[in-house]
């Protein structure tokens, strides 16, 4: 050490100033987890329980498809081009409690055409089609890409509703913007005008009380042919 000392203290000197300081350990998903478990428990942390989970959303973010937060097709609240803008309709969109809607040209074939803005209705109060105030632009993503999928074409279409389809090309949902700051937040977005909370759950309702009343109609129907 005394004989290298003088070579070894100023190479150390000029390594450090080449590669800089020591960098910082490489965690993985799993790892990472557990020290947020352990800043959870630890009275001492200065990290806030909802900073917390925020971080923990975050990671997940990446693993979650769009399927998972979009809101169902049964649930949507969707707008035909030639419908004319009036009272009525003006206050049929108030009512969903949505700020934006997919424009559809022909209603069994959800051929969409346009997305409508209640932005762009302010001052509105009659006259036209909703084809006349539509944006024309139309996105769509796969029900089975991940969350960060969707992210990216928000911030690169400046778009902020995407129609979802699965594999045969079909309309299975929308994602909006609202719904991947939701996901990566861990929290509900609503607000005074909000009717439900979580569509996906108004939608899986729906869902429950559809199969109940055809499993009714089923037994009457059989109840019929016995008699």
């Amino acid at each position: 050490i005394l004989v290298l000392s003088p070579i070894a203290k100023p190479l150390g000197k000029l390594l450090d100033r080449w590669l800089g300081e020591e960098g910082p350990s490489v965690y993985s998903k799993e790892e990472l987890y557990k020290i947020l478990e352990e800043h959870e428990v630890n009275k001492d942390s200065d990290i806030e329980e909802d900073e917390v989970q925020i971080v923990r959303h975050a990671l997940s973010f990446g693993d979650k498809q769009i399927r998972s937060v979009m809101t169902p097709r049964s649930v949507v609240n969707a707008v035909s081009a030639s419908d004319d803008i009036g009272p009525v309709l003006l206050d049929e969109l108030h009512k969903t409690g949505h700020s934006r809607f997919p424009v559809f040209n022909d209603k069994q074939a959800q051929n969409f055409v346009g997305t409508l803005y209640l932005r762009d209705l302010v001052g509105v109060s009659t006259g036209g089609n909703v084809k006349d105030h539509m944006s024309k632009k139309v996105y769509y993503v796969h029900e089975e890409q991940a969350l960060d999928h969707a992210l990216k074409a928000f911030l690169s279409t400046s778009h902020h509703l995407l129609i979802v389809v699965n594999t045969f090309e079909e309309f299975v949902g929308v994602v909006t913007m609202e719904d991947i700051i939701e996901e990566i937040i861990g929290r509900e977005i609503t607000d005074e005008f909000d009717k439900y909370e979580d569509m996906r759950e108004v939608a899986k309702s729906l869902a429950a009380k559809e199969a109940k009343q055809r499993k009714a109609n089923s037994k009457n129907s059989s109840d019929k042919v016995i008699s």
